[in-house]
């Protein structure tokens, strides 16, 4: 279904040229291809610097020559999530959007909005003739969504504004000053392994249909975590029956709430319907726990191969005993701001490696020594495992300016445009302007943009009509805000 008639068709059209084009992280290509062509054909200056960022420049309007320069930036990749019903490649298959009432989403994929709608208003800008602004530039990121390298590795040489619109935000009203940076905490955990023996057969369990969601922006809404779930099943099978763990998987994405885990566990074949019977059980008191929250939690156990080795039932339990105590959502609040996340962690990824199993976790924190602190109390969980403890891929967040001159106009021009305050506010997701804002410390920056809802899920959805205000009040302030800021 294609979507380039909504309103504004300037935007919506080229959001269908990227819902045309795959471009999951590190897959950016035939979009940086859609730029370069978009630049030629409108005779605007196209540069891409070492790790394939690129900036489009258009000169001023007539009489606007002197005004400040302002720099639109988004990121073109997008989270790949799909329902375990949908054979979708992300890497060669287009996304396909559908119109459902008021909103737009995809069908049984993330929908990549996030952010493609704001990369959608940044080219309908630069090909618009009839908006009136100051010097722009506009910025597209790579790889934002697996560990924001095309923001670390920006050319700091590249840029000339001093004003900065981030359009990465997901609520239409609210202006963003601020956000989280971000630390990645991987431990590599030594499991020794057995032979199967005897006459032994096979069960998959798997954990399916939950919600998910955004790591920062969903972390405090109490959602299931899969990989959680699937450990404490495992724990609870391994009291009451002989079962042994031949192997765990859960999660894909380190800033999305694990949806689905699998394992595959062996058993006597005498005891496979207690196994079922006592995860039909497990999942109807899960149900219970999470009514509300989980509509479409599901456990199911399907007879599988059986593997030739199994976990030391010892290690294993040791391990699975330390997942259920990985600190795991909202850590701490800010100390006078309590509707503020300060510090959250993402429990996101469990795989088996060689020799052992692999625990990756996501730790946001607006505030840098305690992103650090938390990623040593998660470390600290697993000691005894003696694991290979990694902490990488750390960002900056982006410590708000109440002050700015910037915000002091947007917000006067939204209340004139629309008869509402925008609220101000810090967002608990990692916002390249934190980076950004190291490479380019003099810079002035503001996020905005549409209402986007359930992003990093196959949930994920826009609200048409937000889109055309957002449209409207990014028009208004490239026009405006150079002139007063």
């Amino acid at each position: 279904m294609s979507i380039s008639h909504l309103a504004p068709q300037s935007l919506w059209k080229h959001f269908q040229a990227l819902c045309d084009r795959p471009r999951p992280s590190k897959h950016e290509g035939l979009v940086i291809e859609y730029l370069r062509d978009f630049a030629e054909q409108h005779q605007l200056t196209f540069l891409q610097d070492e790790v394939g960022n690129v900036v489009i420049k258009k000169a001023a309007s007539a009489g606007m020559e002197k005004a400040r320069t302002i720099a639109m930036q988004c990121h073109i990749d997008m989270v790949p999530q799909k329902r375990n019903d949908i054979e979708h490649d992300f890497t060669c298959d287009p996304i396909r959007p559908v119109i459902d009432g008021e909103i737009v989403r995809a069908q049984g994929t993330t929908l990549g909005a996030d952010n493609g709608i704001g990369v959608a208003a940044m080219l309908a800008v630069m090909e618009s003739a009839d908006i009136i602004h100051g010097p722009l530039e506009a910025l597209f990121t790579v790889d934002e969504e697996a560990g924001m390298s095309g923001a670390k590795g920006l050319n700091s040489q590249i840029l000339e504004a001093d004003i900065l619109f981030n359009l990465d935000s997901e609520d239409e009203g609210e202006l963003y000053v601020g956000c989280a940076g971000g630390v990645d905490v991987t431990l590599d955990c030594p499991v020794a392994t057995l032979p199967c023996f005897g006459d032994m057969a096979a069960v998959e369990l798997h954990i399916s249909g939950l919600r998910g969601g955004h790591s920062g922006i969903d972390i405090h809404l109490g959602r299931a975590n899969a990989n959680i779930l699937m450990a404490r099943l495992l724990l609870d099978l391994r009291a009451r029956f002989d079962i042994y763990v031949t192997d765990i998987v859960g999660g894909t994405l380190r800033n999305a709430i694990p949806r689905d885990a699998r394992a595959n566990i062996v058993l006597s074949p005498q005891r496979v319907q207690d196994i079922k019977q006592y995860a039909a059980d497990f999942l109807a008191r899960q149900q219970a726990a999470f009514e509300g929250i989980e509509a479409g939690l599901n456990i199911t156990c399907n007879v599988a191969l059986v593997a030739e080795r199994y976990f030391d039932p010892g290690q294993c339990d040791s391990l699975l005993e330390a997942i259920l105590a990985t600190p795991n959502g909202v850590l701490e609040r800010h100390p006078q701001h309590h509707d503020i996340i300060q510090t959250s962690s993402n429990l996101a990824i469990i795989k088996c490696l060689p020799g052992g199993i692999e625990v990756q976790c996501l730790v946001r924190s607006a505030e840098n020594t305690a992103k650090y602190r938390a990623g040593r109390e998660i470390a600290a969980v697993y000691d005894a495992l003696s694991p290979a403890v990694s902490v990488d891929g750390a960002y900056s967040g982006w410590s708000p300016n109440m002050d700015s001159p910037v915000l002091a106009a947007m917000s006067a021009l939204y209340e004139r445009d629309f008869g509402a305050i925008p609220e101000v506010k810090v967002i608990h997701a990692g916002l390249e302007c934190g980076i950004l804002g190291g490479i380019y410390p003099h810079m002035d920056m503001i996020s905005f943009g549409p209402t986007i809802r359930c992003a990093h899920s196959p949930d994920e959805y826009v609200e048409i009509e937000s889109v055309a205000r957002f449209w409207q009040y990014l028009r208004t302030s490239l026009s405006e805000v150079a002139k007063v800021a």
